[in-house]
């Protein structure tokens, strides 16, 4: 469990990361990370001021949101680059980047107009507006199988011919570089440029395609359209995660795959701009003057500072009022507690909205199309009708919903938010 403190520097509690996963069954759980049995305390470092300083311990490999799936690589996408759509404090979607939206059913169309916003660069200095071209530009990018994007499956599974995109492109790379399969499949590119794919099942041919194809244009600079694969209900949450972020596109084409590895080489359309960036030395980040957001953020600067051994220095560090956030462990939790000078550093920590856990219902028994892709039946042993039966009943879904006490699970998860700590 977390702590916060009462002064305004923190200093989080250590615990077991637990990482959700999906398993299989008739209810499958998902979420994020999180910790338990974690603590915090204060010290003053940024008494006085508008910034907010703490250490970190492990140093991203990129900085690079349209390629990374890391929890410790999303911070720049997340704080310095604003989505189409986000959500508030209470889980509402609220307008983002994109002041409305409307879906067009028949021809599976979502089209988004945006609001005026500009890009920055690393000294908060205006590069150039936002435009629906830059989703377009940031998508193909992700496409583009040189750029290894970790998340580029979120993209070909949804948007209408980004599948067909990916994977030719994949194909001309084996080609041209005279991949050979375990199995023994060769590829190899014609002068027209069509790609021949010969596997122990056979043969098959493809023709070049163009980004034109896939269902993702700039109408003009302020309208912007995606066109889906299939009704997918989901699709504007996934317009919250980083391959749907925008980017710059005359600094993607001019720095490759060099984008985001440097505060020179990031702009920011965000709360706030990555104005510094030293490889195992220091992370800056200072608000945007320029969001459209810019009254409701609070802190001026956020800092932080590169410490291999932070979770044992970062306590002291707090007494001493040099950062305003660390990580104190259950091994002195107790003894900071006992000890006038410290107790009053230690509280609860505020809620973790970096991310949900959420149940989702199996409907995989029976045959159905998910993601454009078949799934075949369950065995009969699992009685697939009945099974349809029972999760396509609402009252059945309720039973899952009322049958959880959350009283019960956070007394488990969390004993200590039993007690006040003022």
């Amino acid at each position: 469990m977390t702590h916060s403190i009462t002064r305004r520097q923190f200093l989080k509690a250590s615990g077991l990361a637990a990482v959700g996963t999906c398993a299989a069954g008739l209810l499958s759980s998902c979420g994020g990370s999180s910790s338990a049995g974690s603590s915090a305390a204060s010290g003053t470092a940024s008494a006085g001021g508008s910034s907010y300083t703490i250490l970190y311990d492990s140093q991203p490999s990129t900085l690079n949101y349209l390629t990374t799936a890391s929890d410790l690589e999303m911070q720049v996408g997340a704080n310095c680059v604003d989505t189409l759509v986000e959500y508030d404090n209470k889980g509402v979607m609220k307008e983002g980047l994109a002041t409305n939206w409307d879906w067009d059913v028949d021809t599976l169309t979502w089209t988004f107009h945006l609001r005026d916003e500009n890009w920055v660069d690393c000294n908060g200095e205006v590069v150039a507006p936002v435009t629906a071209q830059d989703f377009v530009d940031a998508l193909k990018y992700v496409l583009t199988p040189d750029y290894a994007s970790s998340n580029v499956d979120l993209v070909t599974s949804y948007i209408a011919g980004a599948d067909d995109y990916y994977n030719y492109y994949v194909y001309l790379a084996n080609a041209n570089g005279g991949i050979v399969d375990d199995d023994g499949t060769t590829y190899t590119v014609d002068a027209s440029g069509v790609v021949t794919v010969a596997g122990p099942d056979g043969t098959t041919t493809y023709a070049p395609v163009d980004f034109e194809d896939v269902g993702v244009h700039a109408v003009d600079e302020h309208t912007l359209t995606y066109t889906l694969t299939y009704d997918f209900p989901g699709f504007l949450s996934l317009l919250c995660y980083l391959p749907y972020e925008p980017a710059y596109g005359p600094l993607l084409e001019e720095v490759g795959d060099q984008f985001a590895t440097s505060a020179e080489t990031t702009y920011s359309c965000g709360a706030y701009y990555l104005a510094e960036y030293e490889s195992l030395e220091t992370w800056i980040m200072k608000k945007n003057p320029e969001n459209y957001d810019a009254d409701n953020v609070f802190i001026e600067t956020i800092s932080r500072i590169y410490n291999a051994e932070a979770s044992v220095n970062g306590p002291e560090m707090i007494k001493r009022g040099e950062i305003d956030e660390a990580t104190i462990g259950s091994d002195i939790l107790d003894s900071w507690l006992a000890d006038d000078t410290t107790k009053d550093m230690v509280s609860m920590d505020r809620p973790n909205t970096n991310y949900t856990y959420f149940y989702m219902f199996n409907f995989c028994p029976l045959p159905h199309n998910f993601s454009n892709a078949t799934v075949d039946g369950l065995d009969a042993e699992y009685e697939p009708e009945n099974w349809a039966k029972a999760i396509n009943s609402t009252n059945f879904r309720k039973a899952f919903l009322y049958g959880i006490n959350n009283a019960v699970t956070l007394a488990v998860k969390a004993p200590e938010a039993t007690r006040t700590i003022s």
